[in-house]
């Protein structure tokens, strides 16, 4: 979008990688794999909580099964396809976030206190 703003100004983009679809269950996993690793924390250590869609939100709620983005129109416009794994979005994501979050706690902790 960057790279081709008059191909991108005006246009909603619908940005995935349907090659990345997994349940929330499998997604919940990934992340506690991804974050034993930034962290150092055993993935043993962490779980999931499993709980019904009508438990958690109420009765009548309804969401859809599947949600895979159809990259139709990015891939016609731009030229552009993704091509990074889940499994390597969420350790650049989270080594980032953590890296980035630690070094802002560390700075708060050693301000000086009143």
């Amino acid at each position: 979008m960057i790279d081709n703003p008059e191909r991108a100004n005006g246009y909603i983009f619908n940005v995935g990688n349907p090659d990345n679809e997994v349940s929330v269950k499998e997604l919940a996993a990934l992340m506690i794999k991804a974050y034993a690793k930034v962290s150092g924390a055993p993935a043993s250590s962490m779980s999931t909580v499993n709980v019904s869609a009508e438990d958690f939100y109420g009765k009548g709620y309804d969401d859809s099964d599947r949600r895979i983005p159809d990259m139709t129109f990015i891939t016609r416009q731009l030229a552009w396809k993704p091509r990074t794994p889940l499994d390597e979005l969420l350790d650049v994501t989270l080594q980032y976030q953590h890296r980035t979050y630690s070094r802002a706690i560390e700075r708060e902790l050693s301000k000086p206190s009143n």
